[in-house]
């Protein structure tokens, strides 16, 4: 018999000077990260240059890490001393300054096999779930119409282990965060359940690993991630987005990245996380994105899932079989729980539609059409009762 290991995890020259910006963020911060966006009028290489040419003014000088192409009209820079920032904030190119801040995981336990366990003793019963109308049925089942062939599915995560045997179609996105994928194996988990070859929902979509995060995420890091996949995606690519980070923040930089992403006819898909409350949280209440909570087995949302008007659509999301990483990358499972992993079912079942022909402006009123409603036997009043089908 396999003994299972449960680990917890945390449930993530001369310009003319301006009176300074209004920021969200405290002035007295130092030594911090921040994103820059300048006016649309001004030249981004230009006064990008305008920029880094005073650092060496400065008692500690920032680092420019990232030029931002297409989300934002900006950079993103590290280790902004308040001196440097309070330069910034004079002057008259700058459209809005916003901190560089860390954003929740959402995945709550995972149960790790002790050894590596043939991939036909499990199954995964989410997918069961998503395709059986009413449930359960008797016996196992997973035949959806298509398998989104033909369709990327963009993991913005913390990396996935390309060289899992689960895996046969993953390229990667540079996005400049260089630590180990080995640090964290959420990014694994997540494109498991939305395109592993045994245990995904669109087992024939690629997957582009866009890893933005080490141990945790920041906001400058994921605007980063993004503007990867907005200059990847052209009229040719099919796309879906997945995200399973949130933050209480509305940053401005990750909202104008949504619209972006949007306008570009991807299908955005993210976590309502995992506080178990109603509150706000980004991207997933932003109007662009599909917003998904967790339902169990027996049609009821757990403790730990958000809920709540923002919430669009409730997918399987405890105890679910995914790839796990590892070093030889054989054979190994693992069992995950979090709000992180009912968003890749919907990543998935979104990447069917855009396979089968579904227009990228429909696919989101596809999904909400043909959930299963009013199954869920716990939800909180406004809230929409709905559970991803597909058939």
């Amino acid at each position: 018999m396999v003994t299972l290991k449960l680990v917890l995890l945390l449930c993530v020259g001369f310009v003319t000077a301006r009176p300074p910006v209004k920021r969200k963020e405290s002035k007295h911060e130092i030594q911090a990260d921040y994103i820059v966006t300048f006016k649309s009028e001004f030249d981004l290489t230009e006064t990008t240059s305008d920029v880094v040419k005073q650092f060496p003014h400065f008692k500690v000088i920032p680092k420019l890490q990232y030029v931002y192409e297409k989300v934002v009209h900006g950079i993103a820079l590290q280790g902004v001393s308040k001196e440097a920032l309070d330069w910034l904030d004079k002057q008259v190119y700058i459209d809005y300054i916003e901190k560089s801040e860390e954003w929740t995981q959402n995945s709550c336990s995972i149960s790790s096999p002790s050894e590596p366990i043939a991939y036909s003793n499990q199954f995964n019963w989410g997918l069961d779930r998503i395709d059986e109308q009413p449930y359960p049925i008797s016996g196992w089942d997973y035949t959806p119409s298509g398998d989104g062939t033909g369709v990327n599915i963009y993991i913005v995560d913390s990396g996935i282990q390309a060289d899992h045997d689960q895996f046969s179609n993953v390229v990667a996105l540079s996005t400049g965060v260089t630590c180990s994928n080995n640090d964290n194996h959420h990014g694994t988990w997540v494109a498991g359940v939305a395109a592993a070859t045994n245990f995904g929902t669109a087992k024939g979509a690629k997957l582009v690993d866009v890893k933005v995060a080490c141990a945790s995420a920041s906001t400058k890091d994921i605007a980063t991630g993004l503007d990867k996949i907005a200059i990847d995606v052209t009229s040719s690519v099919k796309c879906v987005v997945v995200i399973s980070y949130t933050t209480l923040t509305n940053y401005t930089s990750v909202e104008s990245a949504m619209t972006v992403l949007h306008n570009e006819g991807c299908i955005i898909v993210a976590a309502a996380g995992n506080q178990g409350e109603s509150a706000l949280y980004y991207p997933a209440a932003y109007s662009e994105v599909i917003s998904v909570g967790a339902v169990n087995a027996n049609n009821k949302k757990p403790c730990f899932s958000n809920y709540g008007p923002t919430v669009d659509i409730y997918a399987p999301g405890t105890n679910i079989w995914t790839t796990d990483q590892n070093s030889t990358a054989t054979n190994m499972l693992v069992k995950v729980t979090g709000t992180s992993f009912a968003a890749p079912f919907v990543a998935g079942v979104a990447a069917i539609h855009l396979g089968l022909g579904v227009s990228a402006s429909n696919v989101n009123a596809t999904i909400m059409s043909d959930a299963i409603t009013s199954a869920i036997s716990n939800l909180p009043s406004q809230s929409h009762n709905r559970i991803l089908y597909v058939d």
